[in-house]
């Protein structure tokens, strides 16, 4: 459908940001001087692109430059802004604009008499309490995080077995370990319903299994769900290329966005065009990058770690804007680097403050719960019940003497007792060959140094049009020493590396952890590389193509899962597939042979449930659904 964009004096003065329906465009001119209007969505996080001037398009989030007459990044290869051709009509401009997506519809009362209290647990751990339900996001109240490099700061005051035993469900956004963590879940009853969004296969799920809990609930995207009278959830995939989520609750009517890690996603807010509370990430810290990258000098880390923060501000305005929010909470960035030998990022590292996103937000008509854990809103009568001394957390001498007395009494996570081979690492590489995501890389050199007290390993991954050559070299190699179009040299320790490799873990927890030490030639953001060191396992499963080998044709397809086990008899078919869907909240929103995917079976298997199902249900003689 044609969308008026406006008169066509707009392209007097190119590229120009618009406006149209809400979202955000920019209008310029393709090679040939032929008129074209951009998104202005950053693909990386969703913040809105800006034109910096006549040459350049920039998202001031992290800085991706775009090229104004393609779209293209000229900073990130292989990624683009949304392009749409302009038409010229009677003196008017027109485009075929994506649609706005239909507003969600929730099943709860729009009753806000009673708002829900909300108590900063520590970090991105909230507890949300509404009409005696209780819901705990990403718990991280125990012990270090990435590796042993974070801890919370301002440390948590409550009670972890107090918390333990009022939680009703936990509702967990994405995989890193400052929101699954492990040793903190641990201290939770195995029974109690655990909430994540349906990524990477059911990922989050089988880790949360393997952890020992037995009742985890793996949501479709974009769909409510009732967790308790009156609270719905949905969550929504990030906008961005790395694999985080947002949660949307809906407490009788009250309606609460977090946004943790995730950026900025626009059809979160056409799914829900206001919000009560939103709840987001305020700070700088949690990337390595450019701390811990050798490139940059000290004076250009400085000014990229304030314009970041900067940034970070900006995002808390937009999101506020957009959503016509009345109470902003900043949270997920309480943490320190807690590691001694970290000092020398700690000193480099400068976060906000709440205090100063009140300052920022001041001439907003929007509340900011300024709120440091171990404090609590009840939202009833908008009080706030803040800790003893909250000051003394922002003295750097109190927090230095508080880091350091934690570091020594806290237990470390990894074993550091190290029998990685040059055979393990070449076989761990080599299994991401031929998938969808290396073959993206086109020519990359990884050189790997990896140190340790009594072994060092070094090498270099070299990747060229999907394949992956793992090659033992006598010692470090420098940049510019081996022929590569793109080289990042990494040196971190080994036994991190070794943990990372043997627990399928994500190279975020070394690199976010600030445990690597980094250089690359060009000056240049491959963000291909990234997402494969982000998650492995999506190359090793070869996940980006998985969809096109399922091309099973089946009279089944668009029936639910739900609707299947509940007109016939085949769980025991499915059983044997490893689905057990009787009662499982995602069979709503499954059919066959999205189930058979996402379940990790190959085409063969599935075409053979497919065989096996089809064969029962035309025995019961139903024909159609």
């Amino acid at each position: 459908m044609s969308t008026r964009i406006g008169p066509d004096s707009l392209l007097k003065n190119l590229p120009q940001s618009v406006k149209i329906s809400g979202r955000e465009y920019i209008i310029s001119r393709n090679p040939d001087g032929d008129p074209i209007i951009f998104s202005s969505e950053c693909p990386h996080q969703g913040s809105v692109v800006e034109v910096a001037n006549e040459e350049c398009l920039r998202c001031p989030r992290h800085q991706w430059e775009f090229d104004p007459e393609t779209g293209d990044s000229t900073t990130v290869p292989n990624e683009s802004l949304s392009t749409y051709d302009l038409n010229h009509q009677d003196g008017h401009l027109y485009a075929d604009l994506p649609q706005v997506d239909a507003t969600l519809d929730f099943n709860v009362s729009n009753d806000k008499s009673l708002p829900p209290r909300i108590n900063l647990l520590s970090h991105a751990t909230l507890s949300i309490e509404y009409n005696g339900f209780r819901l705990v996001t990403d718990p991280w109240l125990d012990g270090p995080a990435f590796l042993d490099s974070w801890t919370q700061y301002p440390p948590p005051t409550c009670d972890i077995t107090a918390v333990t035993s009022e939680t009703d469900a936990i509702w967990i956004t994405h995989e890193h370990p400052d929101h699954l963590h492990p040793r903190t879940l641990d201290h939770f009853h195995n029974e109690t319903p655990i909430y994540v969004p349906e990524l990477n296969y059911r990922r989050l799920s089988t880790r949360l299994h393997d952890i020992g809990f037995e009742n985890v609930h793996s949501l479709p995207t974009d769909t409510p769900y009732e967790l308790a009278d009156d609270v719905e959830a949905v969550c929504f995939k990030s906008n961005s290329t790395w694999n985080d989520s947002i949660l949307a609750l809906n407490c009788g009517g009250f309606k609460i966005l977090n946004f943790n890690d995730a950026g900025v996603n626009w059809k979160v807010n056409r799914a829900i065009p206001d919000a009560d509370l939103i709840a987001a990430g305020f700070a700088f810290g949690a990337s390595g990058y450019p701390i811990t990258w050798s490139h940059l000098d000290v004076e250009h880390k400085k000014q990229m770690i304030k314009e970041r923060n900067e940034q970070c501000l900006r995002q808390c305005e937009q999101l506020v804007d957009m959503f016509d929010a009345d109470y902003f909470l900043p949270f997920a960035k309480f943490f320190e680097l807690i590691q001694p030998k970290h000092n020398r990022y700690r000193d480099l590292m400068e976060k906000n403050r709440p205090s100063d996103v009140v300052e920022y937000l001041d001439d907003h008509k929007v509340t900011v719960l300024d709120l440091l854990p171990g404090e609590v809103w009840y939202g009833q009568n908008d009080r706030v019940d803040r800790r003893p001394n909250r000051e003394q957390f922002f003295d750097e001498e109190f927090k230095e003497q508080y880091l350091q007395n934690t570091f020594e009494s806290q237990e470390p996570v990894v074993n550091k007792s190290i029998d990685l081979t040059h055979n393990e690492l070449e076989a761990y590489f080599e299994s991401l060959n031929d998938s969808e995501l290396v073959s993206k890389i086109e020519d990359f050199a990884l050189t790997l140094s990896l140190t340790g007290e009594d072994k060092n390993l070094n090498s270099i991954i070299h990747i060229t049009n999907g394949d992956v050559e793992y090659l033992i070299t006598d010692g470090p190699v420098s940049i510019g020493e081996f022929e590569a179009e793109n080289h990042v040299s990494m040196s971190c320790p080994v036994e991190l590396v070794q943990y990372v490799v043997r627990n399928d873990r994500s190279w975020d927890d070394i690199h976010i952890g600030y445990w690597c030490d980094f250089d690359r030639h060009p000056d240049e953001y491959n963000l291909e590389f990234w997402r494969l060191l982000h998650a492995p396992w999506e190359a090793r499963n070869d996940t980006m193509r998985i969809a096109d080998r399922y091309d099973i044709e089946t009279e089944l397809t668009g029936t639910t899962i739900a609707d299947l086990v509940e007109k016939e008899d085949i769980q025991d078919i499915l059983a044997t597939y490893g689905l057990h869907c009787a009662g499982c909240p995602q069979g709503i929103g499954e059919d066959i042979i999205e189930a058979a995917r996402i379940h990790g079976l190959n085409p063969d298997q599935a075409q053979q449930l497919v065989d096996e199902l089809e064969a029962r249900v035309s025995n019961s003689h139903i024909v159609s659904y």
